[in-house]
């Protein structure tokens, strides 16, 4: 996925929450940042535990305008009781599908 948003010059930041399992490391220093993620355009999850595991730790609101891309139904159903932010699934689960999704979202302006 990173080799696609570079590729194609987008602007992202990279929070690596989890390997295999849940680092608690990794995951403490992404919440423990919560302005720069509450500052996102855009929020994917490539897999339903790491979505799982975003709203195990969510203690805060995302900003209403951020808008959350779901790579496939386990991924989706997630967030099923969430309903803060816009939720976006790609037609191809796969990178490509994803950059589809959000230029689709950019050009709706």
């Amino acid at each position: 996925m990173i080799e696609a948003l570079k590729k194609n010059n987008y602007k992202y930041t990279d929070y690596k929450i989890y390997e295999l399992k849940e680092n608690e490391i990794k995951k403490n220093l992404v919440f423990s940042s919560k302005k720069k993620i509450m500052e996102l355009d855009y929020l994917i999850f490539a897999s339903a535990f790491n979505a799982e595991s975003f709203l195990k730790n969510l203690d805060f609101n995302l900003q209403s305008n951020t808008k959350i891309v779901c790579m496939g139904d386990n991924c989706f159903r997630q967030f099923k009781d969430y309903k803060q932010n816009k939720i976006l699934i790609p037609k191809k689960y796969d990178i490509d599908g994803v950059i589809e999704c959000i230029e689709t979202d950019l050009s709706k302006g």
